[in-house]
């Protein structure tokens, strides 16, 4: 079952790297075009329950994306 990773409150303009995860900047229906197991349109789905405002959908977060995974696939217990 495909599991999403992501801060919906957090941006940035460049993917940041720790150990063995990467935080991938998300904009609505443009980035990232690649690494994904999920659609673009499932996101910005997912994305729509977060607010800045009454009225004001969010429209970038930070994707997680584990090493030698795609963002999107499901967590594996590695043992």
């Amino acid at each position: 079952m495909p599991a999403l990773y992501f801060f919906p409150w957090l941006s940035a303009q460049a993917p940041l790297k720790f150990e063995q995860l990467t935080l991938e900047p998300y904009q609505r229906s443009l980035r990232p075009k690649e690494g994904l197991s999920v659609t673009l349109a499932e996101i910005d789905k997912l994305l729509d329950f977060y607010r800045t405002g009454p009225n004001e959908t969010i429209d970038e977060c930070l994707l997680v994306k584990f090493d030698g995974q795609s963002i999107g696939d499901a967590i594996n217990d590695p043992s």
